[in-house]
C-alpha cells in the first residue's frame, strides 16, 4: 500500500499539470462587488442553459437554493414581477442593497425547517442551480417546490452529481478531473487543506475579509461544503427513480459538458451517465 505522503505528493505533483478553475472565491478576495458582479454573471450563464423554458417575463421566480444572492439579481433582471431568493443562509444584506439600489424586484428569505416560505401555488417558475447535490432530503424539497408552484408551473433544475469530474467542489485548489474518485478521501482533503492555506497565504485581503459578517458567512458555506459528508453522494440514476416518485411531468433532460449541451450522453447507461457530464439538466412541469 503506498504510504500518506506518497499519496499527497502524487496529488500535489500532479495537480500543477491542470488548468485551475475559475471560482467564487477568487472573486470574493478582489473585493464584495466583484463577488457580486460574478455571481450575477453566473446566474445568466444558468438562464441561458433553459432556452426555450425561461420566458420570465412578468412571472413569480424562484430561486431555490439562492445562495448569497447574485443570481437572484440577474433574474430580477429580466423584466419579472418578482424574484424570491431562498437559502438555508441567512445573510442576504449585501444582495439585497445592490437590488433595491438598482429597483430589481427581488426580494429573500431563509429556508427553515426545509419548509419554504410561500404560499401554496403561488411561484410560476422555480430554478435551482447546484444545490440539489448537497440536499439531505431530496424527496421533501421536491415536495415543497411543487407545493408552492401553480399548476402549469415549471422547474428549471441544474444539478451536480457527485461522481463527476469536479463532483467534491474542491476545485479551487484541486483541478484534477475526478481526484476525489481516484485517491483516498483522507489525502484528497489534507492536499486541499495545504494548497488553499498556500494560495491565500499571503493574501492580506483574505483576513480583512475574515472579520466581514457577509465574508464570514461565505467562508462558513464553503468550508462547510468540502467535507464530503456534506454531499448526498445522489447518482444520475438515484435521482432519477426519485423524480418518477413524483408528480412532475418532465418536458426535458438533457446534460452538459462544461457549458455545452450533450445530447449523446441520452444513450449512455444509466450507471455510466454521472462520468460523462458535468451536470444534468431537467425541465420539469407541475
Amino acid at each position: 500500500m503506498l504510504s500518506k505522503t506518497f499519496t499527497q505528493s502524487t496529488i500535489k505533483k500532479l495537480n500543477r499539470l491542470f488548468t485551475k478553475q475559475n471560482h467564487y472565491l477568487d472573486a470574493c478576495s478582489i473585493n464584495i462587488e466583484t463577488a457580486i458582479k460574478y455571481n450575477i454573471k453566473s446566474g445568466e450563464v444558468v438562464y441561458h442553459q433553459f432556452d426555450g423554458f425561461n420566458d420570465f417575463k412578468d412571472k413569480v421566480i424562484l430561486d431555490f437554493g439562492c445562495g448569497f444572492g447574485g443570481k437572484s439579481l440577474f433574474y430580477g433582471t429580466l423584466n419579472v414581477k418578482e424574484v424570491i431568493g431562498v437559502d438555508i443562509v441567512n445573510n442576504f444584506k449585501r444582495c439585497q442593497e445592490f437590488a433595491d439600489k438598482d429597483l430589481l424586484p427581488v426580494k429573500f428569505a431563509t429556508l427553515k425547517n426545509n419548509k419554504l416560505p410561500l404560499d401554496d401555488k403561488s411561484i410560476d417558475i422555480v430554478i435551482s442551480s447546484a444545490v440539489f447535490e448537497h440536499i439531505e432530503n431530496v424527496n421533501e424539497a421536491l415536495d415543497e417546490i411543487y407545493r408552492v408552484l401553480k399548476p402549469g408551473g415549471l422547474f428549471l433544475l441544474r444539478w451536480h452529481p457527485f461522481r463527476t469530474r469536479y463532483g467534491a467542489h474542491l476545485d479551487d485548489a484541486i483541478s484534477i478531473p475526478f481526484a476525489h474518485i481516484l485517491f483516498p478521501e483522507k489525502d484528497i482533503l489534507k492536499c486541499y487543506s495545504e494548497l488553499l492555506a498556500d494560495k491565500y497565504k499571503n493574501s492580506e485581503k483574505i483576513l480583512e475579509m475574515m472579520q466581514d459578517e457577509f465574508y464570514i458567512d461565505i467562508f462558513k458555506e464553503y468550508a462547510s461544503y468540502k467535507e464530503f459528508k456534506t454531499n448526498n453522494f445522489l447518482t444520475v440514476k438515484e435521482f432519477a427513480k426519485k423524480l418518477e416518485k413524483t408528480a412532475f411531468t418532465i418536458k426535458k433532460r438533457t446534460y452538459l459538458f462544461g457549458k455545452k449541451h450533450v445530447p449523446i450522453v441520452s444513450f449512455v447507461p444509466e450507471s455510466m451517465k454521472d462520468y460523462c457530464i458535468d451536470y444534468e439538466i431537467y425541465v420539469l412541469q407541475k
